[in-house]
């Protein structure tokens, strides 16, 4: 995932993680088939106990705790410690 470029670059805000996910790898270790989940949240919110929610909750999302639940509930492979660090800084940003 971390090697596909991001979706439509110059016409998404800078807190869109979107990307073209790129399938077409041939290297070795690597699975094309992913599951790519979304979160989808505001950068502004009216209520200070929401912004607090919405952090809390992506931040557990994102967190290792986090991903080590959903794999061991789901299966799923943990994001990147570069999408972490992304989606970190775009959490930083929500007000």
């Amino acid at each position: 995932m971390d090697a596909s470029p991001a979706a439509n670059p110059g016409e998404r805000g800078d807190n869109d993680l979107a990307i073209e996910l790129d399938r077409a790898t041939e290297a070795s270790g690597t699975y094309p088939i992913v599951l790519v989940s979304y979160l989808i949240g505001c950068n502004d919110y009216a209520d200070d106990s929401v912004v607090d929610l919405v952090k809390g909750y992506v931040s557990y999302v994102v967190s290792e705790e986090g991903q080590l639940a959903a794999q061991a509930n789901a299966g799923n492979a943990p994001i990147s410690a570069d999408s972490r660090a992304k989606a970190e800084a775009i959490l930083a940003s929500i007000k």
